[in-house]
C-alpha cells in the first residue's frame, strides 16, 4: 500500500486559528506512520455532543463525519456517520441509536437492525472523538482499570469492551493487554496523543494546534468517486494470488 508522502510540517504551515463560542471547544489531531500522514481529526465537544471529522488519506481521501448525542447521565443517546467523498458524493451512512434496553442501527439501503445492547459507546476505529468518551466513563468507574462497553460502529452490532488502565493519572493503556494502544491525558482527563508503537499498526496520534482541514485536502492525492478507497474500516484488505 502506497501512502502520500506529505510530512507533518506541510500540516504546521497550514494551521489556523478558529473562532469559538464559549460553551464549545474544538480539539485536532493527526495521526502518522513513520513520516506518511494517514488521517487528522476535527471535533468540536460540548456538555452533551461530540460532532467532527475523521478524514483519511490512504488510497483516496474519505471524510467520516460523525455526531455523538449523550444523555445528562453522559451515556450516549445517538451516534451518526457519513463517509462522503471530497465531492459530497456519499458512500455510505450508519445511524445507532440506544432506545430502552436495545440498539437500533440503520445503514445505507434502509437496512434496520435492532439488537439486545445497551449503555455502550460506539467506536469507529480508533476516532479520537468517541475514545474520548471511553476514557471519559472510564474515570466516572472510580478505579484504576475498567473494561468499558463499545460496539462498532461500522457492525457487527454486539457488546464489546475495551479494557483501560489508567497509569499515575496521565497516561493509560487501552485495548489487547499484549500489544495495548498508550494514551496520555492532559490534566482534565481528555486524550492529547494516542500511541500504537506496542501494535503491529506502528502509528502516532498527536493533538496539534486547530487547523482547516479542508485546505488540506489539496495535498494529497485521491481517487475517482467512482473507485474505491482503501481506507476504514481495513487499512490493508486482504489480497488473493
Amino acid at each position: 500500500m502506497k501512502t502520500n508522502r506529505t510530512r507533518v510540517a506541510v500540516l504546521g504551515a497550514l494551521f489556523a486559528p478558529c473562532a469559538l463560542a464559549s460553551a464549545q471547544e474544538r480539539v485536532s489531531f493527526v495521526t502518522t506512520l513513520g513520516k506518511d500522514t494517514l488521517s487528522f481529526e476535527q471535533f468540536d465537544r460540548t456538555h452533551d455532543s461530540v460532532v467532527g471529522d475523521w478524514v483519511t488519506t490512504y488510497g483516496g481521501i474519505m471524510v467520516h463525519h460523525y455526531a455523538i448525542h449523550m444523555r445528562p447521565d453522559g451515556s450516549v443517546d445517538r451516534y451518526q456517520l457519513t463517509m462522503h467523498r471530497v465531492s459530497g458524493h456519499v458512500d455510505g451512512t450508519f445511524d445507532l441509536q440506544f432506545v430502552g434496553d436495545s440498539l437500533v442501527a440503520r445503514s445505507s439501503g434502509g437496512s434496520e437492525q435492532r439488537v439486545a445492547v445497551k449503555d455502550a459507546i460506539p467506536v469507529a476505529s480508533y476516532t479520537i472523538g468517541a475514545y474520548d468518551l471511553v476514557m471519559a466513563h472510564a474515570r466516572a468507574s472510580g478505579g484504576d482499570s475498567s473494561v468499558v462497553p463499545i460496539v462498532s460502529a461500522f457492525g457487527p452490532y454486539r457488546r464489546g469492551g475495551t479494557p483501560i488502565v489508567f497509569v499515575g493519572g496521565v497516561s493509560a493503556r487501552t485495548g489487547n493487554p499484549v500489544a495495548p494502544y498508550w494514551v496520555k491525558l492532559d490534566r482534565n482527563g481528555h486524550i492529547v496523543a494516542m500511541s500504537a508503537r506496542a501494535t503491529t499498526t506502528r502509528t502516532e496520534t498527536l493533538r496539534v494546534p486547530n487547523y482547516d482541514w479542508h485546505g488540506l485536502i489539496a495535498h494529497f492525492q485521491n481517487v475517482p468517486d467512482s473507485v474505491g478507497v482503501a481506507g476504514a474500516p481495513a487499512i490493508s484488505p486482504r489480497d488473493t494470488v
